[in-house]
């Protein structure tokens, strides 16, 4: 479920107005628009902070990210234990080479409470499932903090706080971190981001398992 929260904030990276006065989050949402109208792909390094209440230190993971447009994202993880998650179409795999294993979950539900819930609501009804405020962050300079506080109940099941970091002056996500019920936290920090770089179509293709 946490994977799912991931991507949906990943579909809701917003754009950001110059430096400035902070501007409201219709005028972030409208200039988002603008951006992401002239986006097809994405492709980042990243490095992922995970913080459980079954840990006794934060889980640190990096690794690189490419998005595509619409709604299909892959993640590969450099780690001791690496592993691939794949989203595309209504499928979330995840892929494990080390351990020659793998793990499909049909999320076509997921994915139309995302596209209800963040990619396609106008800003009137975010607020409606979201306390919304903007605001800069003096740890993260450059940027605006968004923070978006879940007020229905079937939101707050799966998410206590997202809070999204937007770059003043390329307009991309920088950063953004989840907060989930139970004190469990996933913070995703972005790096070297480019924008419609070419993407071979076999990044999004699941490795076979080898039969022993």
């Amino acid at each position: 479920m946490k994977s799912i929260v991931l991507f949906a904030a990943v579909s809701l990276a917003t754009g950001a107005l110059q430096s400035g006065p902070v501007p409201s989050f219709e005028a972030l949402h409208a200039r988002s628009q603008e951006r992401q109208a002239t986006v097809t792909s994405i492709a980042s390094r990243f490095t992922e902070t995970s913080v459980s209440s079954l840990l006794i230190d934060p889980v640190v993971t990096r690794g690189t990210l490419i998005a595509v447009k619409p709604g299909r994202v892959v993640m590969h993880y450099e780690s001791a234990d690496p592993r691939t998650v794949i989203v595309d179409g209504s499928r979330l795999i995840v892929h494990w080479p080390g351990r020659n294993q793998q793990e499909t979950l049909n999320i076509a539900e997921t994915q139309e409470r995302v596209r209800r819930y963040f990619s396609s609501a106008a800003p009137s009804e975010l607020r409606g499932y979201f306390d919304i405020s903007v605001s800069r962050d003096s740890t993260v300079p450059g940027t605006f903090r968004i923070d978006m506080k879940p007020r229905r109940d079937q939101i707050k099941k799966a998410l206590e706080l997202l809070q999204i970091w937007v770059d003043e002056d390329t307009t991309l996500l920088a950063r953004m971190r989840m907060a989930f019920p139970g004190g469990d936290s996933k913070d995703i920090r972005l790096e070297d981001v480019r924008v419609n770089v070419p993407i071979d179509e076999r990044v999004f293709a699941v490795p076979p398992r080898v039969t022993r």
